[in-house]
C-alpha cells in the first residue's frame, strides 16, 4: 500500500507528527518533567531525579517545529543552567526547581490558544488532502477528503489541556474534534463499536429501532493520545444545573458547601456508613429537579416538552443498561451531556469500563 500509495502515507505521517506534538506543548512537557524532578528529589531518588531532569536538555537540543524554537528562546538559557545545578543539592536546586515551575506553570495559564503555523508549518499550508475526514468513510461511498486544517487550536483549561482540532471537508463542512492527550482512547474506540453493535440490533426490533445510542467517532493517534469527534448541540448535565441555578439565584455549589459544614475535614477520611448518611442528608436539603425544571422552561411548547422528557427517559435507560453490561464507570455529570434539541442523553470519556 505504501508504494502504490505514497501520497496517503505521506499525508497520515504529517497529521499524525503534527497532533503528536500539538497534544502535549513544549511548556507541558516541560512541566510534567519539573512536577516528577520534584516528587523524586521529595522522596530522595536521585538516579530517577538525574534521568528524568536530563530530558529538558534533549528538549532544546534538535527543535522540530517553530513552538520549540520559541521555548528555547524562553527558556534556553534557564536550562543552560542545569548541568551545573544538577552537581548541587540543597536549597539552591530546589529554588531553581520551584522557580522554573512557576514560570511554567504561568505560561501554561496564559496558553489560550495555538497556531497549527508554530506546530507544522507544512500542515497550516496545505490544501486539498488525498485523506477522507476522521470518521467520515463508508464503503462504497464517495469519500468526503479533507479540504484544509483550521490554523487556530483552542486549549480548554483543564488537567489535561485537551485542543479544539477544526478541519475543512470538501463538501464545505467543517468537522470539529477533541484533541486529548495523556490517555489511551483505544477503549472509547472499542467502546463504540460495541454500541454501534448494540444499534444495529436493535434497529432490528421497531419497538427499539428510534432508541439507540448516540455514538461518536474516536480516532487513537498513539496508545497515550488521540481525537474524539465533538458532540454539536449539547451541554453537560452540569453546566445545566449551573445554569438553571444562576438563573434563580441559587449557589451552584450548594452540596459541596453543606458537605464543608457538616464535615470540615475531608470527605476522603468518612467511613462507608458517614458518606451514606452525609448524602442521605444531601438528598433531603437539596432537590434533585433542577435538570426537569430546566427542560420545562427551554422547551417552546408542551408537546415539544413531552418528547424530550420522553427521550431523555429513554436514552437514559439505555445506556444505563448497556453501562452496567460493560460496567461502566466514573459517570459524573460532566461526563453526561444532554441535546438541546431532542433531550437524548449522551455519554462521554469511557475510560474507565470492562
Amino acid at each position: 500500500f505504501k508504494k502504490s500509495n505514497p501520497e496517503i502515507i505521506d499525508e497520515a505521517d504529517l497529521i499524525s507528527s503534527a497532533l503528536n506534538r500539538a497534544t502535549l506543548t513544549c511548556t507541558e512537557k516541560a512541566l510534567l518533567i519539573i512536577h516528577f524532578s520534584i516528587d523524586c528529589l521529595s522522596q530522595k531518588m536521585p538516579q530517577s531525579f538525574i534521568s528524568n531532569i536530563s530530558k529538558l536538555e534533549k528538549m532544546v537540543a534538535n527543535p522540530e517545529c517553530p513552538m520549540d524554537e520559541d521555548f528555547i528562546r524562553d527558556y534556553g538559557d534557564m536550562i543552560k543552567e542545569l548541568p551545573s545545578m544538577i552537581r548541587r543539592t540543597g536549597d539552591r536546586l530546589n529554588r531553581w526547581l520551584l522557580e522554573f515551575d512557576e514560570k511554567l506553570s504561568t505560561a501554561d495559564e496564559e496558553i489560550k490558544s495555538l497556531q497549527l503555523a508554530s506546530i507544522s508549518p507544512e500542515l497550516a499550508k496545505k490544501t486539498h488532502f488525498n485523506l477522507a475526514v476522521f470518521g467520515t468513510y463508508k464503503p462504497n461511498h464517495a469519500p468526503i477528503r479533507i479540504s484544509y486544517f483550521v490554523g487556530h487550536l483552542k486549549v480548554y483549561q483543564s488537567k489535561q489541556n485537551p485542543k479544539d482540532v477544526v478541519l475543512r471537508g470538501e463538501d464545505g463542512g467543517f468537522y470539529q474534534y477533541l484533541l486529548k492527550g495523556n490517555e489511551d482512547l483505544r477503549l472509547d474506540e472499542r467502546v463504540m463499536q460495541v454500541f454501534k453493535l448494540i444499534n444495529s440490533l436493535m434497529k432490528q426490533n421497531p419497538l427499539f429501532s428510534t432508541s439507540g445510542i448516540q455514538t461518536m467517532e474516536v480516532i487513537p493517534l498513539t496508545n497515550s493520545n488521540g481525537l474524539v469527534q465533538w458532540v454539536t448541540r449539547t451541554d453537560t448535565l452540569t453546566s445545566l444545573i449551573e445554569k438553571y441555578r444562576k438563573l434563580k439565584g441559587v449557589s451552584t455549589t450548594g452540596e459541596y458547601e453543606y458537605a464543608s459544614e457538616q464535615y470540615p475535614r475531608s470527605l476522603d477520611s468518612l467511613t462507608h456508613l458517614q458518606r451514606l448518611q452525609l448524602y442521605q442528608k444531601i438528598f433531603r436539603e437539596f432537590p434533585d429537579t433542577d435538570v426537569a425544571n430546566l427542560m420545562w422552561l427551554r422547551a417552546p411548547n408542551a408537546e415539544m416538552w413531552l418528547k424530550q422528557v420522553h427521550t431523555f427517559a429513554n436514552s437514559t435507560a439505555v445506556n444505563s443498561m448497556v453501562g452496567y453490561i460493560i460496567g461502566l464507570g466514573d459517570r459524573h455529570p460532566s461526563n453526561l451531556l444532554m441535546d438541546r434539541s431532542t433531550g437524548r442523553v449522551i455519554h462521554i470519556d469511557f475510560g474507565d469500563c470492562f
